[in-house]
């Protein structure tokens, strides 16, 4: 299950996929957490949250299925961008662009995220979503008073040209889970947006051996060009490190319809 975290696109491009690495091996469902640790401790301003935000949680949920009962367990990490809006700030989220908080005293709601906010630097709440069955608790801390893009996504539709666009949103997921006590896998992800409108559009779903689903939509190009009929993807994470991360991605479909792209993340370092 596609669980959509917090706070998470001229282009919107959108992908979620399956990557290498941060996620636990063997049995059990234990999952390996991301830290703050490196991000904190940075001198930002307090006047307002616009400025570039980083978020680490953990969640679990409990699912009713045909085997009995199914128990997920995930970690994630999150960058993302906040902007002064029209009334309260606007937050980038990894998967619907630029959206406007809505902020009473201290406390800040955005998509199904609530929390606590401190200082203008710091945020801690939950998301939760199916009537509070799925819940995510997050930790989150300003890192910069930059709103400037966190990096670029290029995306090239065959035949058609290519597309590229300052990215504002960047998700890691990891996950494992158990079914009536039968460990299932684990598996990695990430999910990201570029800026605020509706153009691009590139998701992959995919199980722990292969792919399942894949789409790209564009509105700039007009036109599907990949359903999740026949088609197929292949995502390398070429490099990672606290402040960066490096992806490469291709599908393709069996009409003969070929998408190729890059993400490429670089925090600021203040």
């Amino acid at each position: 299950m596609k669980k959509s975290v917090l706070l998470g696109t001229g282009i919107l491009a959108t992908v979620l996929l399956t990557g290498c690495g941060g996620s636990s091996s063997g049995g059990g469902t234990s999952v390996t957490e991301y830290s703050l640790s490196d991000y904190e401790g940075r001198t930002v301003s307090s006047d307002t949250l616009a400025g570039t935000w980083v978020a680490v949680g953990t969640g679990s949920a409990t699912y009713e299925v045909e085997e009995g009962s199914a128990l997920s367990k995930w970690a994630v990490k999150e960058y993302f961008v906040i902007k002064e809006g029209a009334s309260d700030p606007d937050k980038a989220s990894c998967h619907a662009g630029f959206i406007s908080t809505d902020i009473v005293g201290d406390q800040i709601t955005v998509e199904n995220f609530s929390g606590t906010v401190s200082g203008n630097t710091i945020i801690s709440g939950a998301e939760s979503e199916n009537e509070g069955k799925i819940v995510t608790n997050l930790s989150i801390v300003k890192i910069s008073d930059s709103v400037e893009a966190l990096g670029t996504i290029t995306v090239n539709v065959a035949g058609l040209g290519s597309l590229s666009q300052g990215l504002y949103c960047f998700q890691q997921k990891n996950e494992v889970g158990e079914v009536n006590g039968s460990y299932y896998g684990a598996s990695e992800e990430y999910q990201l947006s570029a800026s605020a409108g509706d153009d691009v559009f590139l998701q992959k779903v995919s199980g722990t051996v292969s792919s399942k689903d894949v789409s790209v939509y564009s509105s700039a190009f007009v036109g599907e060009f990949l359903t999740k009929d026949g088609a197929s993807a292949n995502f390398t994470v070429n490099s990672s490190t606290d402040l960066t991360e490096s992806i490469s991605f291709d599908a393709s479909s069996t009409s003969g319809a070929s998408v190729t792209g890059t993400v490429q993340v670089q925090l600021p370092a203040q």
